[in-house]
């Protein structure tokens, strides 16, 4: 296999598992939870391990979650609104795809599981921006699937710590730059290698924490876009950091709240101002103007009967970028920084769970400012989901 078939190969994949989280998110280009039960809470849920996409929070979850095969289908329907240069252009995908994980209790103190998750942004106008003779299209494709097979260690009944290795590759394209002097080079990609580390624990009976760590992850360079991102071609997955907490108010009602650390601004194509140089491909090049996220997320779990289980949450962003950095963010207008979800669970066996969520990045409108004044952004995101 050629390794641009390869890197195909893996974009197909890379839509199969993880477009949802590809067209859009609001933690940047994360999304804000990865299986039907965080993402009814809003993605909080790091200290309450009750599913096999633990591993994208906290790899030392695995020691508390048993046995499981967990399956989320997830529909995603964005609603993009974007004015560049004066003129209006719009983008309303509808995405649908499954996201598989498993766990594995090997005794009573190593666990094993497998988590997937994706990052990236997916956009495409239909149009180009600004009209350019010739040109027929503007868009925006990239995803990064990352696959964390992970090992749990109970230190004793109510600690645990854990580690994954992060395997991940990105499949890339950016169409419609010709006005800035940047020609259509087609899809490509690359791999790269990180980790996460993890502890997790209960305090008391009814207070459980979780610590975790993920490693930036180098990606390789993406090969004929070397006078387009800053940086030449590196799209680098971000370092972040996770602190949660989970308390049993009763034994019916939990309450959770969640940190999170995402260090967008070392990611250079991202995290670089606008101009910058003015140089497309300069390591000072232009940029998005991202900067570190930070994201608190809150949530409750109240447990109606032995068969139902009701969810709710809400969370908050930071400021990504600020309004003069608008000018390139058309290709990344993740403008919702507000989340609000439901969700809820029915067991009709001991062996068998079915969960919903819908969560909503609530719209919201960024007018740019300064050399960015005529760049206004705005979009909004609805995902339902089914585990």
């Amino acid at each position: 296999m050629t390794k641009l078939n390869a890197y195909r190969a893996f974009g197909v994949l890379g839509l199969t598992l993880a477009t949802p989280m590809a067209a859009l998110a609001n933690d940047g280009l994360m999304f804000s939870g990865y299986s039907a039960k965080t993402l009814g809470m809003s993605g909080a849920g790091a200290a309450n391990p009750t599913d096999s996409q633990i591993g994208a929070l906290n790899p030392a979850g695995f020691a508390f979650t048993g046995n499981r095969v967990d399956l989320t289908g997830v529909t995603l329907s964005v609603d993009i609104n974007s004015t560049v240069l004066g003129g209006d252009y719009s983008d309303d995908p509808i995405i649908a795809a499954p996201l598989p994980g498993v766990s594995y209790q090997f005794n009573d103190q190593w666990a094993f599981g497998l988590s997937s998750y994706g990052v990236g942004v997916m956009v495409d106008y239909g149009e180009p921006i600004p009209p350019v003779p010739g040109v027929t299209d503007t868009g925006a494709t990239l995803m990064q699937l990352v696959l964390a097979p992970s090992a749990a260690y109970k230190l004793n009944q109510d600690h645990a710590i854990g580690a994954s290795l992060l395997l991940a590759g990105q499949y890339f394209e950016l169409s419609g730059l010709q006005a800035y002097g940047a020609p259509d080079e087609g899809d490509t990609g690359s791999f790269g290698v990180g980790f996460s580390i993890g502890y997790m624990g209960n305090l008391t009976k009814d207070f459980r924490v979780s610590a975790s760590y993920f490693s930036q992850i180098h990606m390789g360079d993406l090969e004929g876009y070397e006078n387009h991102l800053a940086d030449e071609t590196d799209v680098d997955l971000p370092a972040r950091a996770i602190l949660g907490l989970a308390y049993d108010v009763t034994p019916q009602l939990t309450l959770l709240a969640d940190y999170n650390w995402i260090d967008w601004k070392s990611v250079t194509p991202l995290g670089n101002e606008f101009p910058g140089s003015f140089v497309l491909g300069a390591p000072d090049g232009p940029g998005a103007g991202w900067k570190e996220q930070h994201i608190v997320k809150i949530g409750a779990e109240y447990a109606l009967n032995d068969q139902w289980t009701l969810r709710g949450g809400v969370s908050r962003s930071s400021h990504l970028w600020e309004e003069e950095n608008n000018a390139l963010n058309y290709l990344t207008p993740v403008t919702p920084r507000t989340h609000i979800a439901f969700g809820a669970s029915y067991r009709p066996t001991e062996t068998r769970e079915w969960s919903f969520a819908w969560n909503r990045a609530l719209s919201r409108k960024q007018k740019g400012e300064g050399i960015s004044t005529g760049t206004d952004l705005e979009t909004r995101i609805d995902t339902f989901a089914v585990s």
